[in-house]
């Protein structure tokens, strides 16, 4: 089911933009610019879009808000177990206000299990171009490479035991009090 507008939080850097919904799914997004082909783009066809989703494995509910006075979102999920808050921002050069090295956006998300425990899942389903080209995903070394119509991205974190099959990768975690992060930047 496709999500309203309202529903959606937005992060950027100033070149692109990406749609982050309350389910935590980066349902569109593309990269390097805002004028280039998508990675990411459910928000036009949920089943064939792709997206970047990180959210507990077990039902739950979640609030979304950004930081006071930033362009950094964060998304608290419940469980009967415990809370996960996710925190999603694209950083800018702090002399200039602008963002980092030209030519490679990255994307940070946060996990944070700040009460209890409970089962995080992750799906990465990279789709070049608008859907329109086949990405080719690998785990090489500490990080999850896809790459498809003359674009490579890169997905990389303090936690990589991610299973990669065909063209995504997923990952389903138990996870009690603790902090990781993971980085989407272009190859």
């Amino acid at each position: 089911m496709y999500k309203r507008i309202g529903d959606y939080g937005i992060i950027g850097d100033l070149r692109t933009v990406a749609l982050i919904g309350n389910d935590g799914s980066i349902d569109w997004l593309c990269l390097p610019c805002m004028d280039s082909p998508s990675i990411f783009a459910a928000l036009l066809d949920e089943e064939k879009g792709g997206r970047f989703s990180v959210s507990p494995a077990d039902p739950w509910d979640s609030t979304a808000a950004y930081i006071p006075g930033t362009n950094i979102l964060t998304t608290t999920f419940r469980t009967r177990t415990g809370e996960m808050k996710l925190t999603d921002f694209m950083p800018l050069s702090e002399e200039t206000g602008i963002a980092l090295e030209e030519g490679r956006p990255e994307i940070y998300r946060l996990i944070e299990i700040t009460h209890g425990e409970l089962r995080a899942q992750v799906t990465f389903t990279p789709r070049p171009d608008y859907a329109r080209a086949v990405a080719v995903v690998e785990h090489t070394g500490g990080a999850i490479v896809a790459g498809g119509a003359g674009m490579e991205v890169v997905l990389c974190g303090t936690r990589m035991d991610i299973e990669v099959r065909d063209d995504r990768a997923k990952a389903v975690w138990d996870l009690l009090t603790l902090t990781f992060s993971m980085c989407l930047t272009v190859g």
